[in-house]
């Protein structure tokens, strides 16, 4: 695409460690590491069991010294046997976030990201921390058309600006950067990817200015239907747009605000 991606998007288990080679590549490189830390019973880590776990975690990111976004537990109000209710979630996200500024490690910046379409009817907002424990808020929203999350055809086809919006409304009032996490387009008919992802440029430079990242999930992602290829070079049409849209203004920092 000619131009160097400002975040580097990784899943990580609970029980994996990081940071690994790949994020000091990414620091080497340019780019900011974002790592997923994969979800855990907010129970347990209020208990206390997992403690020396993420003391560990977090000596490991402020060894590392360079900005890190951490992003633990997404699209948690969609995972209740694990998030619990509403207060042992937010319990466990400050126990972690207080661990880690115990330990210095004051260069991760915690991002908070349901999903997108769990703002409209509040779920996702119940499960805000608050603005003292999050650097980033974030939400996660897909195109799924024309094949649904369950692997079915059929599903509405649906505008980057209509997943987003009710998170950017509620999002820009508090004060924080905002992050789109993860999103993606399929191919619908010739030439509809291409103009969704352009559609999207347009979204994100006159409606939604307050998102500062976007992280696009370029992956083939499988279903109980088969695979789903959100990929940006998914055709020819699709990698030309979006090797546009990665060149506006808007859309390229060289150093990304980190928190």
């Amino acid at each position: 695409m000619g131009r160097t991606l400002d975040i580097d998007h990784v899943f990580y288990q609970w029980n994996q460690a990081f940071p690994t080679w790949r994020q000091a590549w990414d620091e080497q490189s340019g780019r900011t590491p974002m790592i997923s830390w994969a979800r855990y019973p907010a129970s347990a880590i209020n208990s206390g069991s997992q403690d020396q776990w993420i003391k560990s975690e977090a000596d490991a990111v402020r060894n590392f010294r360079a900005p890190i976004l951490l992003r633990w537990f997404s699209q948690m109000e969609a995972n209740a046997p694990e998030a619990g209710t509403t207060s042992t979630f937010i319990a466990a996200w400050r126990h972690i976030h207080d661990i880690f500024d115990q330990e210095g490690a004051t260069n991760a910046r915690f991002v908070w990201c349901p999903n997108a379409f769990s703002f409209a009817s509040g779920s996702a907002q119940s499960f805000y921390p608050g603005d003292a424990y999050v650097d980033w808020i974030c939400a996660d929203g897909y195109n799924w058309s024309p094949v649904t999350p369950g692997g079915k055809p059929g599903g509405r086809w649906t505008s980057f600006q209509s997943i987003f919006n009710a998170f950017y409304q509620w999002g820009s009032t508090r004060g924080k950067p905002l992050m789109v996490g993860e999103t993606g387009v399929q191919e619908g008919a010739s030439g509809q990817k291409a103009q969704w992802l352009a559609d999207m440029g347009t979204a994100m430079s006159t409606q939604f200015p307050g998102i500062k990242a976007l992280v696009y999930q370029d992956s083939i992602t499988s279903t109980s239907g088969g695979a789903i290829d959100w990929r940006v070079n998914s055709s020819a049409s699709a990698i030309a747009a979006f090797s546009r849209l990665v060149h506006e203004p808007f859309m390229h920092s060289p150093t990304p605000p980190a928190g």
